[in-house]
Protein backbone atom coordinates (compact mmCIF):
# COMPACT_ATOMS: atom_id res chain seq x y z
CA UNK A 1 0.00 0.00 0.00
CA UNK A 2 3.02 2.46 0.77
CA UNK A 3 4.42 1.76 -2.78
CA UNK A 4 1.14 3.41 -4.28
CA UNK A 5 1.31 6.97 -2.58
CA UNK A 6 4.02 8.35 -4.92
CA UNK A 7 2.92 6.84 -7.63
CA UNK A 8 -0.58 8.92 -6.74
CA UNK A 9 1.18 12.30 -5.92
CA UNK A 10 2.71 12.16 -9.45
CA UNK A 11 -0.35 11.48 -10.99
CA UNK A 12 -2.09 14.45 -9.22
CA UNK A 13 0.77 16.43 -10.12
CA UNK A 14 0.58 15.52 -14.04
CA UNK A 15 -3.25 15.89 -13.59
CA UNK A 16 -2.47 19.69 -12.14
CA UNK A 17 0.07 20.13 -14.42
CA UNK A 18 -2.67 19.33 -17.25
CA UNK A 19 -5.12 21.62 -16.00
CA UNK A 20 -2.77 24.44 -15.61
CA UNK A 21 -1.65 24.16 -19.15
CA UNK A 22 -5.72 24.25 -20.31
CA UNK A 23 -5.66 27.91 -21.49
CA UNK A 24 -2.57 27.52 -23.44
CA UNK A 25 -3.83 24.67 -25.06
CA UNK A 26 -7.37 25.76 -25.67
CA UNK A 27 -5.81 28.52 -27.40
CA UNK A 28 -3.63 26.03 -30.07
CA UNK A 29 -6.34 23.61 -30.69
CA UNK A 30 -8.67 26.72 -31.50
CA UNK A 31 -6.29 28.37 -33.45
CA UNK A 32 -6.64 25.01 -35.89
CA UNK A 33 -10.25 25.01 -35.24
CA UNK A 34 -10.44 28.83 -36.67
CA UNK A 35 -7.98 27.90 -39.41
CA UNK A 36 -9.59 24.63 -40.69
CA UNK A 37 -13.45 26.64 -40.40
CA UNK A 38 -11.35 29.40 -42.16
CA UNK A 39 -10.29 27.08 -45.08
CA UNK A 40 -14.21 25.66 -44.99
CA UNK A 41 -15.69 28.34 -45.37
CA UNK A 42 -13.42 30.31 -47.63
CA UNK A 43 -13.28 34.22 -48.08
CA UNK A 44 -15.27 37.30 -49.66
CA UNK A 45 -12.87 40.00 -48.71
CA UNK A 46 -14.84 41.93 -46.31
CA UNK A 47 -13.90 43.21 -42.41
CA UNK A 48 -17.51 40.78 -41.16
CA UNK A 49 -16.24 37.59 -39.86
CA UNK A 50 -17.55 34.66 -41.79
CA UNK A 51 -19.13 32.88 -38.70
CA UNK A 52 -20.13 33.94 -35.23
CA UNK A 53 -21.80 31.24 -34.26
CA UNK A 54 -19.33 28.54 -35.82
CA UNK A 55 -16.56 30.15 -34.36
CA UNK A 56 -17.96 29.83 -30.76
CA UNK A 57 -19.20 26.46 -31.26
CA UNK A 58 -15.48 25.48 -32.12
CA UNK A 59 -13.95 26.86 -29.38
CA UNK A 60 -17.01 25.66 -26.51
CA UNK A 61 -16.23 21.94 -28.79
CA UNK A 62 -12.26 22.60 -28.17
CA UNK A 63 -12.69 23.08 -24.31
CA UNK A 64 -15.37 20.59 -24.22
CA UNK A 65 -12.84 18.40 -26.01
CA UNK A 66 -9.80 18.87 -24.14
CA UNK A 67 -11.74 18.48 -20.40
CA UNK A 68 -13.18 15.27 -21.18
CA UNK A 69 -9.98 14.19 -22.62
CA UNK A 70 -8.02 14.82 -18.81
CA UNK A 71 -10.93 13.52 -17.30
CA UNK A 72 -10.53 10.54 -19.40
CA UNK A 73 -7.20 10.07 -18.93
CA UNK A 74 -7.49 10.21 -15.12
CA UNK A 75 -10.32 7.44 -15.14
CA UNK A 76 -8.69 5.36 -17.10
CA UNK A 77 -5.36 5.67 -14.36
CA UNK A 78 -7.24 5.63 -11.43
CA UNK A 79 -9.10 2.69 -12.66
CA UNK A 80 -5.64 0.78 -13.15
CA UNK A 81 -4.68 2.01 -9.83
CA UNK A 82 -7.96 0.60 -7.94
CA UNK A 83 -6.97 -2.48 -5.53
CA UNK A 84 -10.65 -4.18 -6.28
CA UNK A 85 -9.12 -4.83 -10.18
CA UNK A 86 -5.75 -6.30 -8.77
CA UNK A 87 -4.92 -9.78 -8.98
CA UNK A 88 -2.92 -10.89 -5.60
Amino acid sequence: MGGDKPLGLAIGGLVTVAFALLPPLTVAVFYLVANVSALIIGTDFDSDPNEPAVLLVGLVGTVTFLVLTIAGGVALIGRRLSPKNRDD
